[in-house]
């Protein structure tokens, strides 16, 4: 008796495996039925198959405690990943010591390390510009306290008029291009205006800046293709960059890399060197070619040698 009611429950348990397969393949095949909409998807990174390799470019670059950006006729002929490999290994590593930084401003976004050795250190009385502002105003406040400069602050995006915040500090609701040039922005119109246009307007012209501070999202590479065109840098010994190749974690092209690393090249030959570096997670990405961890912003400290060879 136990025997028979055994293998009633073994043709009752196979009976239940055949009706759940039967199920499962139905509704699969019902869901691969369904109609999936189809997005333009972005352009991918095209990997050659010389960049999933270091070349030997790329070892170069790696193993030379000083990375040198080439001039034209060796850059135009890099590929994308040797590119790459050098524009991230020239920004993430210091040039020169300076023995005394001073952080100005917050710890996390919105402060930035200064050069405060002597040679560098701004002269009484001195001006400083800061470009982008975001609300947070703590790095021009410290300025102030720190070197007593007056502090020029720009930004057209804040929706607030031009005003005197302080003894030192003078609010201007304009922004910086490589031209003098009205956009919009959602729905307002912000007024950008040269480097060279700003220090006009304000009577600097024949004045030294002595700390340029800019963090303008995009914008700073044209403004500095621009300002190393037409205007002199003399004075203006300490340099503080947030560099942005995108806004978030897209891998670029060759031709942003390119573009890139020619303005760094050009301020390279002015004698600004980096003493101060760091990476922004919130751009960050793996790279599609080599797998490595990589950032599209990054925020830069330089001062000037008086010996740029």
């Amino acid at each position: 008796m136990l025997n028979y009611r055994l293998h009633r429950l073994r043709n009752c348990l196979y009976v239940a495996m055949v009706v759940l397969m039967i199920l499962i393949l139905y509704y699969q095949f019902k869901v691969t039925m369904i109609p999936i909409p189809i997005t333009e998807a972005e352009p991918e990174i095209q990997c050659l198959p010389a960049d999933f390799r270091d070349t030997q470019f790329i070892v170069g670059v790696h193993r030379n405690a000083s990375v040198f950006i080439p001039e034209d006729l060796l850059l135009k002929n890099l590929s994308r990943e040797d590119l790459s490999a050098l524009y991230h290994r020239y920004l993430e590593n210091v040039q020169y010591m300076c023995r005394r930084k001073v952080r100005l401003g917050n710890y996390d976004d919105g402060g930035w390390d200064i050069c405060d050795d002597a040679h560098f250190r701004p002269p009484k009385p001195c001006i400083i510009y800061s470009f982008g502002i975001n609300n947070d105003f703590s790095f021009d406040d410290a300025a102030i306290k720190h070197f007593g400069c007056s502090v020029h602050s720009f930004d057209p995006s804040m929706h607030m008029d031009d005003h005197q915040r302080s003894d030192k500090n003078y609010f201007h609701s304009i922004g910086i291009s490589d031209k003098d040039e009205a956009i919009k922005a959602s729905t307002d119109e912000w007024q950008l205006f040269t480097y060279k246009t700003i220090r006009q307007k304000l009577q600097h012209a024949n004045k030294t800046i002595s700390i340029l501070k800019m963090d303008v999202e995009l914008y700073e590479w044209r403004v500095l293709a621009d300002i190393v065109k037409t205007v002199n840098m003399t004075g203006t010994n300490n340099l503080a960059v947030e560099f942005h190749l995108t806004l978030d974690g897209t891998e670029v092209e060759w031709e942003q890399y390119y573009r890139a690393l020619t303005v760094l090249r050009h301020l390279y030959h002015l004698g600004y060197r980096i003493f101060w570096t760091h990476q922004n997670h919130n751009c960050a990405f793996v790279s599609a070619c080599k797998m490595e961890q990589r950032s599209n912003c990054h925020e830069i400290s330089f001062v000037k040698v008086t010996d740029p060879f």
